[in-house]
């Protein structure tokens, strides 16, 4: 009987960095990308003919927090500054056009602000319905449960290397802002069951 392999989908600001480097040791975990190869074996949405071969699992954050962090790491990285952070917003609204492949700063933002139910995921099948059999929320992860069950050892350490300053907090919204944010992942927050209010 062979081994249960496992499929990592990788989400942009839920600490994927930190988890591919752990999951990485493991040869049961695939870990693929969402970039635009042509390899079954490395490639996300060329393997969805194959999803059902798979323990599927994938680690989410609120949608606020994830645009918080992304918008640190905007300002972090020099690509805006706080004086004109709300940028993003305007990218964001014309996010159905980005590139994956280009490297100039509106794809790349838009990129990482995308709601988890983005096609650019695959969390999702055209009925709406998640295709993973498990979701993790980054806010309250049991790391001995989760880890436990994708079969890897219960003490490993996270190797967590955020590098982004805290520029910005949700205090730096507006309720305009807020209400843009709501609206914007409001997809998000009903399938993956979010308050809107950060606790």
């Amino acid at each position: 009987m062979c081994e249960v392999k496992y499929l990592y989908f990788p989400i942009n600001k839920c600490g994927n960095t930190s988890f591919k480097k752990i999951f990485e040791k493991y040869n049961h975990i695939v870990i693929p990308n969402l970039n635009l190869n042509n390899d079954e074996n490395q490639n996300l949405h060329l393997l969805k003919k194959n999803f059902d071969k798979f323990y599927k699992f994938a680690i989410i954050k609120h949608p606020l927090n994830r645009l918080i962090s992304a918008i640190n790491m905007f300002i972090t990285n020099k690509l805006i500054t706080m004086d004109n952070w709300k940028i993003v917003f305007d990218i964001m609204k014309n996010h159905e056009n980005y590139n994956l492949t280009n490297k100039n700063m509106n794809d790349y933002i838009k990129r990482h602000t995308l709601p988890l139910t983005s096609p650019l995921y695959c969390l999702l099948n055209d009925k709406n319905e998640i295709v993973v059999d498990l979701v993790v929320k980054l806010e309250n992860i049991n790391y001995k449960q989760f880890f436990n069950k994708i079969k890897i050892n219960e003490n490993e350490i996270i190797p967590f290397e955020n590098k982004s300053e805290k520029y910005l907090t949700i205090n730096n919204f507006s309720e305009d802002n807020l209400n843009f944010v709501y609206e914007y992942y409001k997809k998000d927050l009903i399938i993956f069951n979010y308050d809107k209010i950060l606790n």
